[in-house]
């Protein structure tokens, strides 16, 4: 079960990238000024060292404070017979949360998702291991679906709409996966 939830995470960036490239450009669209998360890091090293320490403060730890907030004490507290609310409340959360309003749709389908593998599995490791394969998978994927860089861009125009080309069918197949 924890294997299949590991690589049930491969697909998540597929959604996440997508939704983060569209609602940028819908944001953008409406006239409105990029809102920058609370918390964000950007890293342009290339070295190794700085890729593990990357991976460590934007994957593992935000991983573990997932898997044992959201889906450990508040899936403990929510009613165990109504999962559809259980897991709506834990998706709304993780998205507020998060204090980033580009994000929104995508960390929400990313919270519906992880309350699946935790009621399936009935287990916190299984949405911490899909949240770690789903950040070795951003780094993998980012040169297929690129994400808009939101600390670059002014206006709608500033994303490249190969960005936007290559955000449907990669929502599409992470729909599929």
């Amino acid at each position: 079960v924890l294997l299949l939830a590991m690589l049930s995470g491969l697909a998540l960036p597929l959604l996440k990238i997508p939704l983060h490239n569209l609602s940028a450009w819908v944001w953008l669209k409406m006239g409105k000024s990029i809102i920058f998360p609370v918390f964000f890091c950007v890293n342009d090293g290339t070295s190794t060292l700085e890729s593990c320490v990357s991976y460590i403060a934007n994957t593992v730890i935000p991983a573990f404070g997932i898997s044992l907030f959201f889906t450990g004490l508040l899936w403990f507290c929510l009613p165990k017979k109504k999962k559809l609310l259980t897991a709506f409340i834990i998706a709304i959360s993780l998205a507020v949360f998060s204090l980033n309003p580009v994000d929104f749709l995508g960390l929400f389908a990313c919270g519906l998702w992880l309350s699946f593998l935790r009621d399936k599995a009935n287990n916190v490791y299984a949405p911490f291991l899909a949240l770690l394969s789903s950040g070795i998978m951003e780094l993998f994927i980012t040169s297929l679906v690129p994400s808009v860089d939101i600390t670059m861009v002014q206006v709608y125009s500033d994303i490249s709409p190969t960005i936007l080309y290559s955000s449907a069918p990669s929502f599409i197949a992470g729909l599929i996966l």
